[in-house]
């Protein structure tokens, strides 16, 4: 079942900011989270946010957010906003190299 999609506002404004490559990936993973929002998302987890939030993942190289709320009974999903994602530590000088995804 697909569900109907809405992009917030704010979402389109930062949308719009990336890169072609960045927005066409988000369009794709969009595409596929439709098919089954809880499935291929994940809760999103901060106190400053609603906590009915999820997420996923787009883009290439910095990870981007997308940032939504899914309704299930209206079968609506609506994404409220899109960021760049925090890396996972703060690299120091002197610290091996790593690959993209940090492992």
């Amino acid at each position: 079942m697909r569900v109907k999609v809405k992009l917030g506002p704010r979402a389109a404004e930062t949308l719009a900011g990336f890169s072609d490559a960045d927005a066409t990936d988000f369009y794709v993973q969009l595409s596929r989270v439709r098919e089954a929002p809880l499935k291929y998302s994940r809760l999103w987890v901060d106190a400053g946010y609603a906590a009915d939030l999820r997420w996923f993942e787009f883009g290439t190289g910095v990870t981007k957010l997308a940032i939504f709320r899914y309704d299930a009974l209206a079968g609506v999903m609506s994404v409220v906003r899109c960021k760049l994602a925090k890396p996972r530590r703060t690299r120091r000088a002197g610290d091996p190299p790593t690959t993209e995804r940090g492992a």
